[in-house]
Parts: structure tokens; C-alpha cells; sequence
């Protein structure tokens, strides 16, 4: 029996340790058959149990393959004994999904099901939009295209009665035009051509048409501008049928009609700032100055509108508005009338803020270069009874400058007063209330000028004599006699007599001239005549 246990030792080689339990059954000799299978069983164990701690010894620490290769030292040592870690305790949300896969697998399923549905339904829903707004696009350029279609089919069934003339069609016209404009059937273009035709007939019912145009641009004013015609009366202070440049003044009405639709236009204190404002088309200087007389007349029924109302602040911001406004406003204002009111701290502030400005205008002031002052003193001349005595001090502030500083000017006056172009109440207001001061004065320096005595006297020469001498044409007589020479007063008979020649050799029959070259002449209104010019120069 003995033998039989030796001979089934394990056989794992000679490194496998010996259990202190088989030790002792080889010392002690034989046993019973069932100890000896008890014996087998737990010596196959710890064999088994053997290999492991090998096993683990051999991937781990030094210190388990020490405690695989020896047991016994392990067995009686426990310190040397590595701690085994517990497993990491899981989260709650790893063990709800460790034990609930299948709910959160459709629960994901369902997210991503509905996010690609949602997504779909925007796509369908911004392709049903652009396809509603092509097909609204498509239906609005159809019934734009159909507009056209019967606008052009209205414009051409009432085209004849908007192009007829003479006075018997206004009435149909004006309802024509003002039904087309309201109806947004006219352009707002075609309507101003139109209207203004029709001012020439009417000039209330083009004033009503234009207010009703509702695009009021840079555009429509420059038309309004063009529109305008310069009487003669305005242009000289003078007027004449007998004239063929106040061919023209038939159109005057319009114009005035123009001028209270300005008026209209500027009513709005917002419009100023505005900037399609007519105001604007001031800024360009050199524009003004060439239409200086066209600008005044457009705006002056609006400032004078201001002035008699005392609206001074906002005359002040047209005054402000630019250099252009500046100049039209102060000729404008200048010639106001103030009849039906009293002259109050504001009214003489104003008027002497206009004297200063025309004053500099005509001195060459640095906003006013000689194209300016040109236009400025033919302004003055042909309003100097209108301005209540303003521009009387200004024209003798200017005469008694130097006479190279006067001398052009002083020469277009002889122009004017030779064919008369100023108004005949103005002839006393200039000879007594500025050229004979001016002459008065001019003597009365230490060392007058002659030659600007000459020419000052030239003037007067132009003008007729006073009816009843007064005390200044008396003084100025008795100075004059007291030069060297004493020739002064047979040189002004010699020179009334030469220029009243003059005028009776060109004088022609009464009537209207409808001579082709009445455009190139020099318009007189001495007797009713136009007189040759000596180059085609005309007065603006």
C-alpha cells in the first residue's frame, strides 16, 4: 500500500513544493484505504492551488513570484502577502443602463428618429415657402405686366386730349391729367411736361397739378426752375410790348403761378433739412449767379411770406443753408414790402444785417467774386425804388470808392440809363439820392478825382433834369462853376443834348418788333425802341 501511494507523487517536476501533509505520510508509513484517498484529494488541491499563485507570480510583482516559489515562507510570513483591491464601485446611471439596455437602446432610437423627422419637415417646409414665394413673384410681375398693358391702353385713349392746345380744352385737360396722376397711371415726369403745358393756359390748374405730384426730387425742382421766364420788369424794372426781349412777359402769370407753388412746396419747416429740399440746388454758386434773377423770383413770394408773418428763425436757417440761399434771400428780403406793419427792434436788425451783406456783395466781398457783384448791381439798379431806401446807400457807399474799383460798374450804369432800362420813377431816386451825393462828395476831398467827377457827371447827364431845382442840384451847380474852367455845366448841356440825338436818330415806329435780329440787340425802353448793340452782350 505503501508503495502504491509513492508511486502516484506528482509529477510536476522537482520545483513543485512538497505539502507538509504528504511529508508526513511518507514518515509514517502506511494508512487505510480511505485516508489514503482523503490524502490524494487534498494533495491534488494544493497542487492546483500551487500552479495559480505560479501563474500569478509569474504576470504580477516580485513579491507574489517570491511567495509562489515559497509557500512555506509566504504561509508563515502573511505580512508579505500583497492587500487585494476591491473593484470600483459603478455609477448609478452605469448600472440603470447595464440593467435596462433594451429601454435605452429605443430610447436613443426614438431621439434620433425624431431629430431626422424634424429635420425633414423644415426642409419641406422652406422648399413650400420658396416655391409660394416664386409663385407670388411669377402672379406679381403677370399682373405688373397686365398694368402695363391697360395703363398704355388708358395713356393712348386720352393722349389727344393731353396733347391739344388753346383754351377751349383746359377744362377737359386739367380733369384728364389730375385723374391719370392720382391714379398712378401718368409718371410723375410726363405729369410735371404736361402741367407745365398747360400753365400756359391756366396757370391755377398747373399749380394744382404739380402740388398733387408726389415724388418731389432734385429733378422735378431744376423743371420748375427752367420753367420760370424773367419778365422785363424784372430783369430792367421796365417793361414794354414795343420790346421784342419782353416778347416773353405773356408768360409771367406762370411764372407767378411757379412761384406760389415753390411756396407751397416750402411750406413744411421739415423740408429745409430735407435732401431732395429745392434749397439744395443752391449750393452750386456759379448756377446762381448766372439764374440770380430766376432764383429771386421763385423764392420770394415764400421769404417775403416769412417776413410779413416775423418768422425770424426760420429765415435765419434759410440764410444759413448755404452761400447761394445767402445771396437770393438777402436780394429777396431787401425789396419786401412793410406796409401794413410797424417797424419793430427785429425789423431794423434785419435791415441792417441786408444793408451790411449787400453793401460787401457789391464791394467784391469774398463770397461774392465779379460775376456776383456784376449780377448784384444790375439787381440793384432795377429794384432801387423797391428796396426803401437801402440800396441807394449801398450804390453811394460803392461810388465812393476808387475809381478803378467803380469804373466797370459805373460803366454798365451808363449802358442802362443810356436805352433807359431802369423804371422811370427810379431816374430822381438815382440822380438826387446817389450820384449827385456821390459827386458832392468826391468834390469835396482835398484832391478830388476829375476824371471820376467826369464820368460821375456823365451819369447825371443821362438822367432828366429836375423839374423844380432843389437844394442839392442847386449846391452841386454852384461847386461846379468853381472848378478851373469852369465847363463842368456846358459839358452837361453838351451831353444831354448829344444822348437825346442819339436817341431820336434810332427811334423806331410804335409797336412790336419782329425783326429776326431783335434778340441781338440791346433793349431800349426810351421810346418804345430797340437799339443796335455794339457787340451781343445782354444784361442778365
Amino acid at each position: 500500500m505503501g508503495k502504491s501511494t509513492r508511486s502516484r507523487a506528482p509529477a510536476s517536476g522537482d520545483n513543485q513544493p512538497v505539502s507538509p501533509a504528504v511529508t508526513a505520510q511518507r514518515t509514517d508509513g502506511p494508512a487505510d484505504a480511505s485516508d489514503g484517498e482523503t490524502e490524494r484529494a487534498a494533495a491534488h488541491s494544493e497542487e492546483s492551488a500551487a500552479s495559480e499563485t505560479k501563474t500569478a507570480a509569474q504576470a504580477g510583482s516580485p513579491a507574489a513570484q517570491a511567495s509562489a516559489t515559497n509557500p512555506q515562507a509566504s504561509a508563515t510570513n502573511p505580512a508579505a502577502t500583497p492587500a487585494t483591491n476591491p473593484p470600483p464601485k459603478r455609477s448609478s446611471l452605469a448600472e440603470f443602463v447595464s440593467a435596462n439596455t433594451n429601454v435605452v437602446s429605443s430610447f436613443v432610437i426614438g431621439i434620433a428618429g425624431l431629430a431626422v423627422t424634424s429635420t425633414y419637415q423644415c426642409n419641406q417646409g422652406e422648399l413650400q415657402k420658396r416655391q409660394a414665394e416664386a409663385q407670388m413673384k411669377i402672379a406679381r410681375e403677370q399682373a405688373d405686366n397686365s398694368w402695363r398693358i391697360e395703363r398704355a391702353k388708358i395713356l393712348s385713349e386720352n393722349l389727344k386730349t393731353l396733347t391739344a392746345r388753346g383754351g377751349d380744352t383746359v377744362e377737359q385737360r386739367y380733369g384728364v391729367l389730375l385723374s391719370l396722376l392720382r391714379g398712378s397711371i401718368l409718371e410723375p415726369d410726363v405729369a410735371v411736361s404736361y402741367a407745365l403745358e398747360l400753365g400756359r393756359d391756366n396757370p391755377e390748374y398747373m399749380r394744382s397739378v404739380l402740388t398733387n405730384i408726389d415724388r418731389k426730387d432734385e429733378q422735378y425742382y431744376r423743371r420748375l426752375e427752367a420753367a420760370y421766364v424773367v419778365t422785363c420788369e424784372q430783369r430792367y424794372g421796365v417793361s414794354s410790348q414795343a420790346v421784342a426781349q419782353c416778347a416773353s412777359d405773356k408768360m409771367s402769370e406762370r411764372s407767378a403761378a411757379l412761384a406760389l407753388t415753390m411756396m407751397d412746396n416750402l411750406e413744411d419747416p421739415n423740408v429745409l433739412d430735407d435732401p431732395s429740399s429745392p434749397l439744395n440746388l443752391l449750393a452750386d454758386e456759379r448756377s446762381v449767379y448766372t439764374n440770380l434773377f430766376r432764383w429771386v423770383g421763385l423764392l420770394s413770394p415764400y421769404l417775403q411770406d416769412l417776413y410779413e408773418r416775423r418768422i425770424w428763425d426760420r429765415i435765419d436757417k434759410v440764410m444759413a443753408k448755404n452761400q447761394g440761399t445767402k445771396l437770393v434771400a438777402t436780394l429777396s428780403l431787401a425789396v419786401a414790402s412793410n406796409e401794413l406793419a410797424a417797424e419793430t427792434d427785429a425789423d431794423k436788425a434785419l435791415r441792417a444785417r441786408l444793408q451790411t451783406l449787400v453793401e460787401g456783395y457789391l464791394a467784391g466781398s469774398r463770397s461774392c467774386d465779379p460775376e456776383c457783384r456784376v449780377r448784384v448791381f444790375t439787381f440793384v439798379v432795377s429794384n432801387l425804388g423797391k428796396s426803401r431806401g437801402m440800396f441807394d446807400r449801398a450804390l453811394r457807399t460803392l461810388l465812393q470808392s476808387s475809381r478803378t474799383t467803380v469804373e466797370p460798374l459805373m460803366m454798365r450804369l451808363a449802358t442802362r440809363l443810356q436805352y433807359c432800362q431802369h423804371d422811370p420813377a427810379d431816374g430822381p431816386i438815382l440822380r438826387d439820392s446817389v450820384l449827385i451825393p456821390s459827386v458832392i462828395a468826391e468834390l469835396a476831398e482835398p484832391k478830388p478825382d476829375l476824371a471820376k467827377v467826369d464820368e460821375l457827371m456823365g451819369l447825371v447827364a443821362l438822367l432828366p433834369e429836375p423839374s423844380a431845382p432843389s437844394e442839392t442840384w442847386t449846391k452841386l451847380l454852384d461847386q461846379l462853376s468853381k472848378l478851373p474852367g469852369g465847363r463842368y455845366p456846358k459839358l452837361l448841356s453838351d451831353k444831354r443834348m448829344e444822348v437825346a440825338k442819339l436817341r431820336r436818330a434810332s427811334a423806331q415806329p410804335l409797336g412790336p418788333v419782329r425783326s429776326p435780329q431783335a434778340s441781338k440787340k440791346r433793349p431800349s425802353f426810351c421810346v418804345g425802341t430797340d437799339e443796335a448793340s455794339s457787340d451781343d452782350e445782354e444784361e442778365q
